[in-house]
């Protein structure tokens, strides 16, 4: 989910190549329309969306949709940045400009593990 068309369109092309299916959507009601309709295996939600407030839709998505992984994204690089928020690892957040590559491992890591606990114990991207 992320506020810009364009990069999320890419993002999503990216991702079908590597095999995965892809919804994009720009806006933090079209992600909780998506996700009450359909299970999704991951969700990656833009932190920092215009009016809207990023942080919020995370959290909503991980208490409402616990078998659904999520990633943050930002536009940040600030250490420290995220120290108010509830995110456990802020070096498994996804930093634009985004490598194609953090991409690759992210949607492997999805591949090689299980379980919620396992994922969330990946170390970075």
């Amino acid at each position: 989910m992320d506020d810009n068309r364009v990069f999320g369109s890419q993002l999503a092309k990216f991702t079908r190549r590597k095999g995965h299916e892809t919804e994009t959507v720009c806006c933090a009601e079209g992600a909780k329309e998506y996700l009450s309709i359909e299970h999704y295996d991951l969700c990656i939600i833009e932190t920092h969306l215009q009016n809207e407030k990023g942080f919020e839709l995370l959290e909503q998505v991980n208490q409402q949709y616990p078998n659904t992984y999520t990633v943050p994204m930002t536009r940040s690089t600030k250490k420290g940045f995220f120290s108010h928020s509830r995110v456990a690892h802020e070096e498994r957040m996804l930093t634009k400009p985004i490598k194609l590559e953090s991409i690759s491992k992210l949607l492997t890591s999805l591949n090689d593990i299980s379980s919620i606990e396992e994922f969330q114990s990946i170390e970075s991207y």
